[in-house]
């Protein structure tokens, strides 16, 4: 259990020497960077669907879209509370804003991994956010509740 506690016997990838306790994965920032690191069959992959991976990494359009919905609250509860409607039609806007860039991630997620993104839990709980709100934006009418 002590070798577990202070990380002698984890390894996150092989380090340069063996015998090293921890290794930290190189940066992958180019596609020779993503050829270079990964196994045979990575360096047979297109070149288009590195590059295409490559510049998911770098765009993190996953964080760039809850900042966007983020943004989207903000301007929802200033216009709840001041009563303005051009601020709530700002907030629905940058709402439609943050889901096209959530589809665009989703949909590169999805091109790169040539699948449907649901390998863990953060990547299936925003297909199902996503999925969700294509359904509600889809059949609005169903979303609404009888008073």
């Amino acid at each position: 259990m002590q070798q577990f506690l202070d990380r002698s016997v984890l390894r996150v990838v092989p380090a340069t020497p063996v015998t090293a306790p921890w290794g930290t994965p190189p940066a992958l920032r180019t596609v020779a960077d993503l050829a270079a690191a990964g196994s045979a069959s990575a360096a047979v992959a297109p070149a288009a669907a590195m590059q295409r991976e490559v510049t998911y990494n770098r765009a993190r359009p996953s964080r760039l879209s809850w900042w966007v919905l983020c943004l989207a609250l903000v301007l929802s509860l200033v216009a709840w509370n001041t009563g303005r409607g051009a601020l709530d039609a700002a907030a629905g806007a940058v709402l439609f804003a943050g889901f096209v860039v959530m589809s665009w991630g989703i949909g590169t997620r999805w091109a790169v991994a040539g699948r449907i993104p649901a390998s863990n839990m953060y990547e299936s709980l925003l297909f199902l956010g996503w999925a969700w709100g294509c359904s509600r934006w889809s059949h609005p009418s169903s979303s609404a509740t009888a008073s």
